[in-house]
């Protein structure tokens, strides 16, 4: 184990050169994981828990969890299934360098204390390979198995076919979106010059032009057999996104944020009301980020030797109101009001 006021210097391997080749050799054998963390409603969640974690107030962590370090576990969490950070002691003080939370690795037996870490470090110019212990790492990991419990599953990949879907309908879309637009105007056969001179005129830019160019109907001297069924009436094509896929993908998204723990309503902008805004906070805290700070509290506490805690106050703040009737009514049936306060998180 590791205290505060002990280093020990781990074995470092260093690869420079191109980070982006390593990269791409490391996530090889993840394809779904990261297909699946591209979706937006993944990134969303992401975003709220990290940013929840971010704002947490921090005691007995001798200044390792600060705001950038809680942000990254948070995205990690919910990205990856798990977050990865090695302890260090330095002239910098003590500090938690995060780890790839795809890209590392796990060996050893059955017992936690035995397992050993290859930790993928990146940096600008370097990415380094770290061997370390157990008291070494914090490794904050939910939905494992319990097979393997040494690995935290991302939401989307223990929700697969969710994730497949929510891919697939995105795929979809896009694919939709990326269909040309363009402007569409019939003219009859032999009319090179014309149409090289409109062609001109249509793609300069600048403000939309009004043209005037004379009729087809007698198909410019080739008989009305030559000449389009329209005079001049254009057509266009591009996209075509139908109701029923944006319904479907509206639907998948909170399908998505429900796996991923975060409430639809907190995704939804204006077209969600204030007291359900204030509700969705309400569950966030209590059905997500605080059970994630007792995980974080539990790996950080073990690696540091110390009790480290986190406190939500200022989340836990958006639903004051309803913390203060809940302590009126609990004050009405009896209980004294220290243990009021207690029970709904203000003690």
């Amino acid at each position: 184990m590791i205290g505060l006021g002990i280093g020990r210097p781990a074995p470092v391997e260093v690869r420079s050169g191109d980070n982006d080749a390593l990269l791409v050799a490391l996530l090889g054998g993840v394809g779904s994981t990261v297909t699946a963390a591209a979706q937006s409603g993944v990134q969303t969640a992401a975003g709220i828990v990290a940013r929840a974690l971010a704002g947490a107030g921090v005691e007995g962590d001798g200044g390792v969890l600060d705001a950038p370090t809680l942000e990254g576990i948070g995205t990690d969490m919910v990205r990856a299934g798990q977050a990865l950070a090695l302890f260090r002691l330095d002239g910098c003080g003590p500090r938690l360098l995060r780890a790839g939370a795809v890209e590392s690795t796990v060996l050893g037996s059955g017992g936690p204390a035995s397992w050993r870490y290859q930790l993928s470090i990146g940096g600008p110019s370097t990415a380094e390979v770290v061997s370390a212990g157990a008291d070494e790492v914090v490794h904050v990991r939910w939905n494992t198995d319990s097979y393997r419990p040494w690995r935290g599953i991302a939401p989307l990949t223990r929700a697969a076919q969710t994730g497949r879907l929510a891919y697939l309908l995105t795929q979809s879309l896009g694919e939709e979106a990326a269909t040309a637009v363009a402007t569409l105007l019939p003219i009859p056969e032999g009319s090179t010059k014309l149409t090289d001179n409109m062609r001109a005129a249509l793609a300069e830019p600048g403000n939309r032009r009004i043209l005037f160019p004379e009729t087809t109907h007698g198909g410019w001297g080739t008989g009305r057999g030559s000449a389009p069924q329209r005079d001049w009436i254009a057509s266009k094509t591009g996209p075509e996104i139908l109701p029923g896929n944006v319904e479907l993908a509206k639907l998948v998204e909170q399908q998505v944020l429900a796996a991923c723990g975060v409430p639809a309503p907190l995704a939804a902008g204006s077209a969600a009301a204030g007291p359900s805004q204030r509700e969705a906070w309400r569950q966030l805290l209590a059905g997500t980020v605080e059970p994630l700070a007792r995980l974080i509290e539990a790996e950080v506490s073990r690696v540091l030797e110390s009790p480290v805690s986190l406190r939500f106050d200022k989340l836990a703040g958006v639903d004051a109101a309803g913390r203060a009737r809940a302590v009126h009514v609990l004050a009405q049936a009896g209980v004294p009001q220290d243990d009021a306060l207690a029970m709904v998180g203000w003690d």
